[in-house]
């Protein structure tokens, strides 16, 4: 499965330049091929990405860092792949910086954001990232909340949604993606949740550890 996607934007390229050398290729299917082969090479470089994460084993480089510039660097990468228009509705309702792995960090939000464009059947819906700050075990953490409208996930499925290879009612996907997040936001001693109702949207609510400082 994971090789056949991976030659998918290869074959899609031959078979446009046959095209090309037969002369048939007029500017009708230039725009299809050309949007076929942006979509799959977009979604090689999300599974390869996620595979070199998986095949690892990963130690958390601990630095404190502002969460807002991480979540808004992950959407623009998330955004620039997508040949949809989405919007993203950014609520930041904590003081202080996270003390995490920033590189793990911005992957689980880029893998969040892919999945949430990816399940909502219009582009224009809202996705959104909301923080709050919360103590556990007299801890300091953020609690993320981010979601998308218009997605139903049955609530059967959310016991499975994070195991590995796991993939629900999607035509791309290697089951990595949701992996990952749980791998990474537990590995910093956080927990993650998915949360769903039909017709309005799902949301993913996980933690992660704040410097501790006296104002929260």
């Amino acid at each position: 499965m994971i090789c056949h996607d991976i030659k998918k934007p290869f074959s899609l390229i031959r078979l446009m330049f046959n095209y090309l050398k037969s002369g048939r290729l007029n500017q009708e299917k230039v725009e299809k091929f050309s949007s076929q082969i942006e979509e799959s090479m977009r979604y090689v470089n999300e599974l390869l990405a996620n595979l070199m994460i998986a095949g690892k084993e990963q130690t958390n480089q601990l630095e404190p860092f502002d969460l807002k510039k991480v979540v808004n660097k992950a959407w623009e990468n998330s955004v620039v792949q997508q040949s949809r228009p989405f919007s993203l509705e950014l609520l930041m309702n904590h003081h202080g910086q996270i003390f995490a792995d920033k590189l793990r960090v911005e992957r689980v939000f880029m893998n969040l954001f892919s999945n949430a464009m990816e399940a909502m059947d219009r582009p224009f819906k809202k996705i959104w990232v909301d923080t709050r700050p919360i103590v556990i075990n007299e801890r300091q953490y953020i609690e993320v909340k981010l979601g998308n409208e218009g997605s139903y996930i049955p609530e059967e499925d959310h016991s499975k949604l994070f195991e590995s290879y796991y993939t629900r009612g999607k035509e791309n996907g290697t089951g990595l993606g949701l992996a990952i997040v749980h791998q990474a936001v537990t590995s910093h001693g956080g927990q993650i949740y998915c949360r769903s109702e039909p017709n309005i949207g799902t949301e993913f609510v996980f933690q992660l550890p704040m410097i501790k400082t006296g104002k929260m």
